[in-house]
């Protein structure tokens, strides 16, 4: 049965024809190696999404977590494979936890076996996708074993417990806890990844890092902004997106508009300006926008060349990228070099079409911009000749 259930198929005609009980009694037997088979089998079989609510109404859950008690470090990575395939189901994830399930799998991190603790981490990553797991995960101390698990030489151990801090890391309270935690030195190293899945899982983390703000000078100062920059230009476009979302929120602090300059990021994030996604392109334009403030930075932005593409974005159909890119234009526009350069590149039709927005906000960056520009007297007919 174990070796017939690895077909898709077999899956169903399975659980129709022989059972899912006899098999999850076998989970108890005193002979492992028959232990194994069976648990070996209902694993399979739960790859199949009818069979993952009838497994726990047929009883699955308590043989399953005593197993992960067992002494055998086989007995429990299995056990910990079958519940990661049980907790698939979005009800299953619930009667998981509230089973008890916690407790061994926690343990389980600390697991001097590398599959044992890869097993675990998948488990707990997918039960983390529920937002009442995620605190009853925290207050079982699974926070510092998934954290210890970033420093492993494993790549998939290495990716589950990054992907499970990332769900977790979605409730405040906890992403402030992370950062507290010493945890941010193992995030950075990951996103050097060679592989794609844990640059992205990293980056997502650090994206939900982020957005506290005691963790946005934290991620600069353990050196996180070299490699998030590095990822801006990634062949992935969902790579780039969390990237470039990380960059975002850390850009709003003082100390990191001048530090993001500094490592880099203006050539990535101007070539952003021009990516055939809209999300990114916001995100890169959000980012232009904040570290614009900045007076060192109106020149260097416009001397690495952000102006054309931004004067470009005022006239997308997308209020919300108009918006943005006439906000950058409007800090840049403080500086006279920068005035006359927005208007010799064309600025200024655009920036006077942006008063007639539907939109207040609109209205009020591009007035604004046009203010800063009639400061030069050699612009005032030029403002009335466009209709401003």
């Amino acid at each position: 049965i174990r070796n017939l259930s690895v077909n898709d198929e077999n899956k169903v005609k399975i659980a129709r024809d022989v059972g899912l009980r006899p098999l999850i009694e076998l989970l108890s037997s005193s002979v492992m190696e028959i232990q194994e088979q069976a648990v070996i089998a209902l694993r399979n079989l739960c790859a199949n999404s009818e069979n993952q609510l009838k497994v726990v109404q047929e009883g699955i859950i308590p043989p399953l977590i005593n197993m992960l008690r067992a002494y055998e470090d086989n007995l429990q990575m299995l056990a910990a494979a079958c519940l990661r395939n049980v907790a698939l189901d979005s009800a299953n994830k619930v009667a998981v936890v509230e089973s008890g399930s916690l407790p061994p799998l926690v343990a389980c991190l600390s697991s001097v076996n590398v599959g044992v603790q890869e097993q675990a981490a998948a488990a707990l990553r997918v039960l983390s996708s529920n937002p009442d797991n995620q605190t009853r995960i925290v207050e079982e101390g699974g926070l510092g074993g998934l954290i210890d698990l970033l420093r492993s030489d494993n790549k998939d151990v290495q990716e589950h417990a990054c992907g499970a801090l990332r769900n977790l890391s979605m409730k405040r309270e906890v992403s402030r806890k992370i950062g507290e935690e010493g945890a941010l030195p193992y995030m950075i190293g990951l996103l050097r990844s060679p592989d794609e899945r844990i640059q992205e899982q990293a980056a997502t983390l650090l994206r939900n890092l982020s957005v506290n703000d005691e963790n946005k000078n934290r991620i600069s100062q353990a050196g996180g902004l070299a490699p998030l920059i590095i990822l801006l230009s990634s062949p992935l476009p969902r790579i780039q997106e969390q990237a470039a979302v990380a960059l975002r929120n850390v850009s709003l602090t003082e100390e990191n508009e001048t530090a993001l300059v500094h490592e880099g990021a203006l050539p990535p994030l101007i070539e952003l300006l021009q990516h055939t996604d809209d999300h990114i392109v916001e995100q890169a334009l959000v980012t232009l926008r904040n570290i614009s403030v900045n007076a060192e930075n109106e020149t260097k932005i416009v001397s690495a060349g952000g102006l054309t593409p931004l004067i470009t974005l005022l006239r997308s159909p997308k209020p919300s990228i108009q918006e943005q890119a006439c906000g950058a234009i409007r800090n840049l526009s403080v500086n006279p070099d920068n005035k006359v350069k927005i208007v010799h590149e064309g600025g200024l039709p655009p920036l006077v079409a942006l008063l007639r927005s539907p939109q207040e906000t609109i209205q009020e960056q591009s007035a604004v911009a046009v203010r800063n520009i009639s400061v030069n007297p050699e612009y005032d007919t030029k403002i009335v000749q466009e209709g401003a």
